[in-house]
């Protein structure tokens, strides 16, 4: 019997540890449904729920104007998270991205990314929606799809001259310093 008490006490510690660990994981997630509420609510985007056709079809029927904003998904999948610490003060932070869906029904927003910072201030964690506007990608863009200390890593798309809307003729592994908000290529090993 003694050694069955042991036992789960040690389970209950490594149990405990590792929710401690992950738990500014929930906060890095509850920062992010909070952002996507303020969102929302000032028309930046939809809901899921708004987020459709019929939508664009009821305000041309009342002669009212609709709004082009995208809708956020509801799906937890759809949303991709990646921690490390990127803003260099020994907590977790992370690199979120989703696609943003188009609520007219429409595809021309296929290659878009919305890429989002949450990066620990004190005790909790602020959104930066910004942050990536101010970086240089030349004629092209990028899709971002991992982080790591101090830098995330994606893709840089660029469409040619006689490239369908499907199909970018340029794609380069990148790499985006935190610190100095610089794009570098690299070739992948």
């Amino acid at each position: 019997m003694r050694k069955f008490v042991c036992c789960l006490i040690v389970m209950a510690a490594v149990v405990g540890c590792g929710t401690k660990g992950d738990a500014f994981k929930s906060d890095i997630k509850h920062a992010f449904l909070e952002w996507k509420k303020s969102e929302i609510s000032e028309g930046h985007y939809f809901a899921m729920d708004s987020c459709n056709g019929d939508y664009f079809v009821r305000m041309d029927s009342l002669g009212l104007e609709s709004s082009d904003a995208p809708g956020i998904p509801d799906e937890e999948s759809e949303i991709e998270y990646d921690f490390a610490d990127l803003n260099s003060d020994g907590k977790q932070d992370a690199l979120i991205t989703f696609a943003p869906r188009q609520c007219d029904g429409g595809n021309a927003a296929m290659w878009s990314q919305i890429q989002l910072l949450a990066l620990s201030h004190n005790n909790s964690y602020k959104i930066d929606a910004a942050f990536f506007d101010e970086i240089d990608s030349g004629k092209g863009f990028f899709h971002l799809d991992s982080a790591a200390t101090s830098a995330v890593f994606g893709t840089y798309y660029e469409f040619g001259e006689n490239d369908g809307h499907c199909c970018p003729g340029i794609e380069k592994p990148i790499r985006i310093d935190m610190g100095t908000k610089k794009l570098e290529f690299y070739k992948k090993r």
